[in-house]
């Protein structure tokens, strides 16, 4: 035995042992539905919102210790900045941010922590923060259907325009994308004829108009004038759109039928048939000019308006046609026939007696009133039934 003795010499491995994290669930980030482990309809606002992830072996020195990603989904991921709020290694803290409008889908989240990575099958679904207006503008001052309608903004990628108003009418216009990004939203306006007005215009995204934006502008838009290219009626010489020699009076009247374009289907309230006298071919027979024919609409078409006819004078008359506010830029001139007027008897209001009909046992007193009755008086106008030579 040496006089050394024996050296006896251990070695020690220091190992490090790296453990394992994990998430087991989710909560927070403006979420609305959805489990723990599935949260769904995240819509963080453009300031964040807190995202709480649970779970275990998270680093709780330092919340740049963890790192947060998410996969899976579509588009732009979000992002989620760990918080030093209570921070510990059960709990992260984190602000949930989108950036982009085009954000979707169902995404995997996954933390990093001391080179160790979660395999949990936790997801969330987030929804890109509301679009928001700040401006809105159409490519003419006449705005209408056909011309271009601009939105500037933030989270407009993929977004729509919707139009309101309080009285919520049947029908709204619309306005169909061109192109769209972050910042800025083209489309074209279609107004449906007869709902021209000023609408408050709004954007939504294309999953759902639940997520309408807070921010707005109002927009007065026109439908397109109503166009007439002909006119028929069973009861006049049509020539070309001129209607001649028609005769249709009063209680009996006729329907005449306009055909042409941009008519509210389905809508004939909408449609207002006007008639303005041509003086340059005789005007009104009659002494109130301002008694002109009606033509109430009944049925419509998009192509097709049928009015029933009412004639009070005979003379020649421009018709105009007008949808909603719109009026057409053609005056198809008719010239209309009254029927004769016709008296069947006359009644002495103080006696109550007949003094002219079939009867003329009784003869009218001079200077006594009178009550005629009878067919194809002018309504509301007692100067144009003029009496003379008819008793």
């Amino acid at each position: 035995m040496s006089v050394w003795g024996t050296v006896i010499v251990y070695l020690v491995v220091l190992v490090e042992v790296t453990k394992s994290i994990t998430i087991t669930g989710l909560s927070g980030g403006s979420c609305t539905s959805g489990t723990s482990t599935d949260l769904t309809d995240c819509s963080p606002d453009s300031t964040g919102s807190v995202l709480t992830i649970s779970g275990s072996s998270f680093y709780s020195h330092d919340p740049s210790g963890n790192t947060i990603a998410f996969t899976s989904g579509w588009g732009t991921p979000p992002v989620c900045y760990p918080l030093w709020t209570s921070l510990s290694t059960t709990n992260i803290l984190c602000n949930l941010y989108v950036f982009g409008g085009d954000v979707s889908g169902n995404w995997s989240v996954f933390v990093t922590a001391s080179s160790a990575t979660t395999v949990d099958d936790v997801r969330i679904t987030v929804l890109p923060p509301k679009p928001v207006i700040t401006s809105g503008s159409c490519s003419s001052t006449s705005c209408t259907t056909g011309d271009t309608i601009t939105v500037s903004g933030s989270f407009l990628k993929e977004a729509a325009l919707t139009f309101s108003k309080s009285t919520s009418p049947a029908r709204v216009p619309t306005c169909a994308g061109l192109s769209s990004s972050n910042t800025s939203l083209t489309c074209t306006l279609y107004v449906p004829p007869g709902y021209s007005d000023t609408y408050t215009v709004t954007a939504y995204p294309n999953y759902g108009t639940s997520m309408v934006s807070t921010t707005s502008f109002t927009q007065l838009v026109y439908n397109k004038a109503p166009v007439i290219d002909k006119l028929d009626a069973s009861f006049c010489t049509v020539t070309g759109s001129y209607l001649a020699g028609c005769t249709a009076v009063g209680s009996a009247g006729e329907y005449i039928t306009i055909i042409g374009e941009n008519f509210a289907a389905g809508e004939p309230s909408l449609h207002t048939v006007s008639f303005a006298r041509d003086t340059s071919h005789g005007g009104i027979f009659g002494l109130n000019v301002s008694i002109t024919p009606t033509c109430t609409p009944v049925n419509a078409t998009e192509r097709l308006l049928s009015c029933f006819l009412e004639v009070y004078h005979t003379g020649v008359f421009y018709m105009s046609l007008t949808v909603g506010s719109v009026s057409s830029s053609s005056t198809p001139l008719l010239y209309l026939e009254a029927e004769a007027p016709s008296v069947t008897n006359v009644t002495e209001i103080a006696s109550g007696q007949y003094c002219y009909s079939t009867n003329l046992s009784y003869a009218c007193e001079n200077g006594a009133t009178l009550v005629i009755a009878g067919d194809n008086f002018v309504p509301y106008s007692s100067a144009d039934n003029d009496l003379t030579g008819m008793l």
